[in-house]
C-alpha cells in the first residue's frame, strides 16, 4: 500500500498528502480467480484561506487486479513453472478545483493517465518473471524481466566492488560491465527496452 508522500507544493514548507484510501500496489496473497477493484485518491488544497478562493488539486486512481492464468513459462532466462499472470488495469485523472470554504464552484480535469500491464509471478522467485506493458487499447508494448538466478537469503557481499567498470559512459545502445573475478559467483541476467 502507498500511504503518501511529503510536498512543499504550496510553498509553505513540507507537509504530509496522504492518499486515503491508500493505493494497492500489488494484492498478496493473490490466486487464481482473484479479481479485484481498488480506488484511492489523494489531494493538496494550496493557499487555503477561508476568506477568499482556493485550488484545490485532487488526484484519483482505479486500479483492477485480475488473476487470470497460471501455468509454466518459458523465457531467454530459462523455464518456470507454477506461474500466474496477474492482469492490472489503472486509470489515473487529476483534477483541479476552484472551491471557496467547501463548495466547489470550478472544475477542470488537468489530465489522464492509463496503465495496463501483466505480471508474471514464479512461486520462487523474489521478482516478475516478466512484466509486459501494454497501451491503454491492449496492444502490447514491450516486455521486461530479471532474474537473480536462485537467489538467497544471505546478500552478495564483496570487498572488491571498486574494481567494478561500466563503458562505454555515457552510452545510448550496449554497455558493458566489467567486474572482478570474486564476483563470478553471482549471476544477473536482465533485459530491458526503452
Amino acid at each position: 500500500m502507498v500511504i503518501g508522500y511529503r510536498s512543499n507544493y504550496d510553498g509553505h514548507g513540507e507537509k504530509n498528502i496522504l492518499t486515503n484510501p491508500n493505493e494497492l500496489l500489488i494484492p498478496v496473497p493473490i490466486t487464481f480467480g482473484y479479481n479485484q477493484p481498488h480506488d484511492s485518491k489523494w489531494e493538496i488544497l494550496e493557499n487555503y484561506n477561508t476568506a477568499d478562493y482556493d485550488t484545490l488539486y485532487r488526484s484519483r486512481t482505479h486500479k483492477t487486479f485480475n488473476c487470470d492464468a497460471w501455468g509454466s513459462m518459458t523465457t531467454p532466462l530459462g523455464t518456470f513453472p507454477n506461474v500466474i499472470r496477474i492482469h492490472e488495469y489503472s486509470v489515473t485523472v487529476d483534477s483541479i478545483f476552484g472551491v471557496f470554504g467547501s463548495t466547489i464552484y470550478s472544475s477542470l480535469k488537468y489530465r489522464s493517465d492509463t496503465i495496463n500491464k501483466y505480471y508474471f509471478w514464479g512461486p520462487l522467485e523474489r521478482q516478475p518473471v516478466a512484466t509486459a506493458y501494454c497501451n491503454a487499447a491492449g496492444q502490447l508494448q514491450r516486455i521486461e524481466w530479471v532474474s537473480w538466478t536462485h537467489l538467497s537469503s544471505v546478500p552478495f557481499l564483496s570487498s572488491d566492488n571498486q574494481n567494478i567498470s561500466v563503458f562505454p559512459n555515457p552510452a545510448s545502445g550496449i554497455v558493458n560491465i566489467k567486474w572482478p573475478e570474486s564476483f563470478k559467483t553471482m549471476t544477473i541476467l536482465c533485459q530491458f527496452s526503452i
